[in-house]
């Protein structure tokens, strides 16, 4: 029932899917980073319905990117960006850690999250546009299927399964990361998640979760797809190196910085070995 009861909680937390009111106390606390990789999943099935749609009814390359950039600040509300935009306002002021916290925790916008997010939303919609350009104008072909590798419908499903991996791996990382990089404080809703997780259990789950994900890039792309499990690799030693130095440790808005990061990356990859 607990276990129930945490999932609940995570979807709660990091979608805007309604749920019922649900306590937050010690078991309940327990299992909830154990399930942020099924709240990418989620993330993940909402894209995959846009790109059926899109494909299906002829949509341009324009609006399937932009509405590929929109799904996911539906589907969670923003909380991932939220953190992205507030930990690149931090980074980018070159401040002593303590008014990096400070500027974390500021909710005014500063330049820098504005410079920030232009930057990243631009960046994402290229790549998503490139994407569809490629595989796009190819109306009901989803639905009709294609024989032979290689086939413009073989692409599409490519695509689709890649979207559920990439949204699913940068929140199994974001958990692995969790479990295995010290908090920056002894306070804050990522700090509450912690203190009652196994941590040794929680990063054991993360990696089998992520090793699973590059084993789909790797079958898709066989030996190229080898740069699915070297981009994670050098995100997270990035993350680890950039939280302690900067920050002192992780918190919620710099784990919401590596999802963004993250699935940002995967994407870009996917450009280039879909080429």
């Amino acid at each position: 029932m607990n276990f129930l009861k945490s999932i609940g909680l995570a979807i709660s937390m990091y979608t805007k899917i309604p749920m019922p009111k649900l306590e937050m106390n010690n078991a309940t606390l327990k299992y909830c980073l154990y399930f942020l990789p099924l709240t990418g999943l989620i993330v993940g099935i909402t894209e995959v319905a846009w790109l059926i749609i899109s494909v299906t009814l002829g949509f341009s390359p324009v609006l399937f990117g932009a509405g590929a950039c929109a799904v996911p600040f539906f589907v969670t509300g923003g909380i991932h960006l939220d953190g992205y935009l507030d930990t690149s306002d931090a980074l980018n002021s070159h401040a002593e850690v303590k008014k990096k916290h400070y500027i974390l925790n500021d909710p005014h916008v500063g330049a820098f999250s504005v410079i920030s997010s232009i930057i990243y939303i631009l960046m994402m919609f290229a790549v998503l546009y490139e994407i569809y350009s490629m595989i796009g104008g190819l109306q009901g072909l989803w639905i009709i299927g294609a024989d032979g590798p290689g086939e413009p419908a073989d692409r599409l499903r490519d695509f689709a399964v890649y979207l559920l991996v990439i949204f699913i791996a940068s929140r199994a990382l974001t958990a692995l990361s969790a479990a295995s990089i010290r908090t920056s404080k002894k306070e804050g809703m990522l700090y509450t998640f912690v203190i009652f997780t196994n941590r040794k259990y929680l990063a054991l789950v993360s990696l089998i979760v992520i090793i699973l994900c590059c084993a789909e890039a790797i079958k898709m792309f066989g030996w190229s797809g080898f740069a699915f499990p070297a981009g994670i690799f050098v995100v997270y030693l990035y993350f680890r190196i950039m939280a302690i130095h900067q920050f002192g440790g992780i918190s919620g808005d710099l784990c919401g910085w590596l999802i963004q990061v993250t699935e940002l990356l995967l994407l870009i990859i996917f450009l280039f070995l879909f080429r």
